[in-house]
């Protein structure tokens, strides 16, 4: 079983026994199990950035290696790579403010969400 996956059994547990016993759970004792699940939070983040870090590393590795083969497909066993560029067409929003405010202004809409962090 990997880490995470034991992780994330072991938060299951804690969230399971928490709700068992809500009712009887005194307040410290939901704050201490809110802080584990915290913690392995914060772990799990940081293991999704350390491995963002590699793939990103292994990616360009296959780059490099497909643009000294003068190439944007290869293929490798089972596995087809490639890196073909792709063109897309965006507004500026910044420069039609500048330009035309009002139309900017008529035509925007605004949302709202929630920003979850763990600090």
């Amino acid at each position: 079983m990997t880490n995470t996956m034991q992780a994330m059994k072991e938060i299951t547990g804690i969230f399971e026994n928490a709700l068992a016993r809500q009712q009887t759970a005194t307040r410290s004792e939901l704050v201490a199990d809110i802080e584990t699940v915290a913690a392995h939070y914060k772990r799990v983040k940081a293991q999704i950035a350390n491995l963002e870090k590699t793939l990103d590393s292994l990616k360009q590795i296959l780059v490099n290696e497909m643009d000294d083969l003068h190439t944007t497909e290869l293929t490798a066993g089972p596995y087809t790579i490639r890196n073909t560029p792709v063109e897309t067409t965006r507004l500026d929003a910044t420069k039609l403010k500048n330009d035309l405010p009002d139309l900017c202004k008529t035509y925007s809409v605004t949302s709202t969400h929630n920003r979850f962090s763990v600090s």
